[in-house]
């Protein structure tokens, strides 16, 4: 063990990608840049995420800025990140940090933080602090499992490329961990990897044996579901009726009145519709414009941009005013 360090490294200090989450000051990066932008990246590409990670860090420079914003500050920034659970319990996070007095420096510590599980824990705890052990993302299970020809899948491969990327940190773990993401991200890709400008091509045996693409073994998914709604469009003396969503993934965010309900009922209203993927299902809403007085507030339309919505909900916004 221990064979690629070296050469990751080396490439690493060549090649690192440019982000502004690695500003060093002092010897390593700010744990609260660190965390805002692995939790940013979750389900998310990096470059959807550097301009939302800039305007995040400007608003809410230090955890304890964060700690003293009210809850739609932070949605509102979070507009069109989706997963909005993310920053919810971001917010809820810092609010413990700040009550802790300091920011943990442990993986073991983070995950006492309200959102940060294991992986979120060690890239905090390995970029920022040095700590020894390994972050262990889609990106590096990947490369583990070509340099390897692992056969397992699912988190038996987690597992396994935790297992033996421990084994191969020797010095530099924060650099470690993120030479493996960024060797993942840019050059050990999905379907078209770079293996002739790969730092590990002479340690990988999937390149070796010509099977890159055969690496990792692939997990058959099911079909997503559909679901079906009807919006309510209820408009007054100009104003727009909408409400705060209290329960759900868009929890915390502001919506129009709707409601879901079976396709024979979608089928019978005769409207324009607006479609929108979930990370585990598909929906379709119809919209009805109607009179009909539901729980909520009115407010101007010139106002709308001042409160947080979904991106389900901006979709319907744009495509039904008048």
């Amino acid at each position: 063990m221990g064979k690629i360090s070296k050469p990751l490294l080396f490439w690493y200090y060549n090649s690192a990608r440019d982000l502004p989450w690695r500003v060093v000051k002092d010897l390593h990066p700010n744990p609260y840049f660190v965390w805002v932008s692995e939790v940013m990246l979750q389900q998310t590409g990096v470059k959807t995420v550097i301009p939302y990670f800039q305007r995040f860090i400007q608003a809410f420079p230090t955890v304890d800025v964060l700690a003293k914003a009210n809850q739609d500050q932070v949605l509102s920034l979070w507009q069109g990140l989706g997963y909005y659970s993310r920053a919810r319990n971001l917010h809820a996070g810092a609010k413990q940090i700040v009550a802790m007095g300091e920011f943990p420096q442990t993986a073991i510590e983070l995950l006492k933080i309200k959102g940060i599980g294991p992986y979120t824990s060690a890239a905090i705890g390995s970029i920022s602090f040095g700590e020894t052990i390994p972050v262990v993302d889609g990106n590096v299970k990947r490369v583990f499992s070509r340099l390897f020809c692992l056969e397992e899948k699912g988190q038996a491969l987690h597992d396994r490329a935790f297992e033996l990327s421990l084994a191969e940190i020797e010095s530099s773990p924060g650099d470690y961990n993120s030479a493996l993401m960024d060797l993942g991200a840019t050059v050990c890709s999905p379907r078209n990897p770079q293996c002739e400008i790969c730092p590990l091509k002479l340690n990988c045996c999937a390149f070796k044996a010509g099977c890159v693409l055969d690496y990792p073994k692939k997990i058959e998914k099911k079909p997503m579901p559909t679901k079906y709604g009807i919006v309510a469009w209820v408009e007054k003396d100009g104003e727009l009726l909408i409400r705060k969503r209290e329960q759900g993934i868009l929890k915390g965010l502001y919506e129009l009145p709707w409601d879901e309900v079976e396709k024979t009922d979608y089928d019978k209203i005769d409207s324009d519709f607006v479609k929108h993927t979930f990370t585990h299902f598909h929906l379709y809403l119809k919209i009805v414009r109607t009179k009909k007085i539901q729980e909520g507030q009115f407010i101007l339309f010139e106002s709308l941009k001042d409160y947080p919505f979904s991106t389900l909900m901006k979709k319907i916004l744009k495509k039904f005013r008048l």
